[in-house]
């Protein structure tokens, strides 16, 4: 009997040993992957695509058309990597004072190139705007610039961006707001000035190069 009985706790031993999982031979490898991915679109967050055909309505084609159906709080992340052609890019619908608008780049610069008919990159016509991780390349006017002489309300961040223009990079007019330009790089005609602000209530600056 006694014999039966250290049988019996050398194979109790046996698996409580075979099934710790504190012991480093049994532990099992895995395989994480961290690559970083696009969230998947759901309330407030709107994803652009090139290759958004048949995806759900959260999805867009290109950016002016997510820009079009933006409404406050909402964060629009743009694939990283890719020119995308523009007639001119308008930001018309922004934020609120709590709950701003994102136009965000994943995975990479977003390049927004200016057609040669077109001069500008970009045009913000509404305040509590985000910008950030953004290339705009190529405009033969104010590559990022406020809209016409009205008066817009609210606040306006640009940063993690670079804007090469042959013209003046930034031109913000009539911004009833804060001005927030972060690690921004500018390059333009050396005959104009980079950047021209007029009737901006407060600006504040971080980091510009030019």
């Amino acid at each position: 009997m006694k014999r039966w009985g250290w049988l019996l706790v050398a194979c109790l031993w046996g698996c409580a040993e075979r099934d710790n999982p504190y012991d480093p031979a049994n532990l099992v490898s895995r395989s994480v992957d961290t690559t970083a991915k696009l969230p998947v679109p759901a309330a407030g967050i709107r994803v652009v695509l090139p290759d958004s055909a048949g995806r759900s309505s959260a999805y867009y084609g290109n950016i002016q058309s997510a820009l079009a159906d933006l409404d406050p709080g909402d964060t629009l992340w743009v694939q990283g990597g890719i020119t995308y052609p523009t007639m001119g890019l308008n930001l018309s619908h922004g934020g609120a004072r709590l709950l701003p608008v994102v136009l965000r780049s994943f995975g990479g610069e977003a390049r927004v190139l200016a057609r040669s008919s077109v001069p500008n990159c970009l045009i913000i016509s509404q305040g509590w705007a985000k910008i950030t991780g953004f290339a705009f390349v190529g405009a033969t006017g104010p590559a990022v610039r406020t809209i016409g002489d009205s008066a817009i309300a609210g606040d306006v961040w640009i940063d993690s961006s670079r804007i090469d223009s042959s013209y003046t990079a930034l031109d913000v007019r009539n911004l009833l707001g804060t001005l927030h330009l972060h690690s921004l790089s500018m390059t333009g005609d050396s005959l104009v000035p980079p950047v021209y602000f007029e009737n901006v209530s407060a600006l504040d600056t971080l980091q510009l190069h030019w």
